[in-house]
């Protein structure tokens, strides 16, 4: 698995600031988002762009999302362009502040297709209750 290339779905507000700070880092970072602006500014700022959720997770083994809504999410993860589409097996981390129901319906999604959900610090003791998760905080 290639841990110097990071993938990052959502450039939005957040999204650009986490991926700007892989990028300087050293890391290579492949990024997606709906928003051609977004992408534009990932691109100057040194980062790889992807055509879609899937061209990230078929890049990609670390995947970080900052999604805007709960049907970004689901679109994002289970969509038919989606990073469970994939046949890569995937670590995923989920930043998006969002129902702990919705982070666990994703969990559970990826978890059938054996690939690894992580939630954001924000949820780390609700998870770490939950003994199947894998957390990455």
């Amino acid at each position: 698995m290639n841990t110097k290339k990071i993938g990052f779905i959502g450039l939005g507000i957040m999204g650009s600031a986490i991926s700007n700070n892989l990028l300087k880092s050293g890391l290579e970072v492949i990024g997606y988002d709906i928003s051609q602006a977004a992408l534009n500014q990932f691109k100057k700022n040194g980062g790889v762009t992807a055509s879609s959720p899937m061209d990230v997770a078929n890049q990609t083994h670390i995947i970080f999302t900052s999604l805007p809504t709960e049907n970004v999410i689901r679109e994002v993860i289970t969509g038919k362009d989606g990073i469970c589409s994939s046949k890569n097996n995937h670590i995923v981390l989920e930043l998006s502040t969002m129902p702990l129901r919705l982070k666990l319906e994703m969990h559970h999604a990826m978890q059938t297709q054996i690939k690894f959900y992580g939630l954001s610090s924000e949820w780390y003791r609700c998870a770490s209750s939950y003994r199947r998760f894998n957390c990455f905080c």
